[in-house]
């Protein structure tokens, strides 16, 4: 009997290990644009930031997103891709189901002196346009969510992946 009850918390133990931001993205299929852009621009900053997020909830660019953002002529690179991360990674839950036509502004874990002015971290407006849930940047650019994903073995207290359509543009 005892034998068994060891197998049964090595199976839950296995099967429940947290996994970070950054398995995620190298496992979810519509964010395999952005994945590649991961590899190509390894850095200790972003391998270090998407381990580490905690409470949050990521505003995924979808692989359309990505591509619609680079023909507009902006390669997502270096010191621009891990900006957009940041900006990209909001403090605390929030499930589309919790975006209501009064606008939220969420602060996001962009505090890069050379993108924003806000020490807080660069808001994002979170409101619901006539049944659609939208973020809304700095600039007025608007993303609207494609799917939302809930990790609940995430190594965050709020686990949430909203995939968007439309990539962020910082704000200049």
């Amino acid at each position: 009997m005892k034998i068994l009850r060891i197998q049964i918390l090595s199976w839950l133990v296995q099967y429940t290990s947290a996994i970070s931001l950054l398995q995620v993205i190298q496992t979810t299929p519509q964010l395999s644009t952005l994945q590649s852009l991961l590899s190509s621009n390894v850095s200790t900053n972003i391998t270090n930031f998407l381990s580490s997020a905690n409470n949050f909830t990521f505003l995924a660019p979808s692989n359309n997103a990505i591509t619609t953002f680079n023909k507009a002529g902006t390669n997502l690179t270096g010191d621009l891709l891990f900006a957009t991360l940041n900006y990209s990674l909001l403090h605390g839950g929030y499930p589309t189901l919790s975006i209501t036509n009064n606008s939220q502004f969420v602060a996001s874990n962009l505090v890069n002196a050379s993108y924003t002015n806000v020490t807080a971290g660069q808001a994002v407006e979170l409101v619901n346009n006539n049944g659609t849930p939208e973020a809304v940047t700095g600039n007025k650019t608007i993303s609207t969510s494609t799917s939302t994903v809930y990790f609940e073995s995430l190594t965050c207290a709020a686990p949430l992946l909203i995939i968007i359509r439309i990539s962020f543009a910082l704000a200049a």
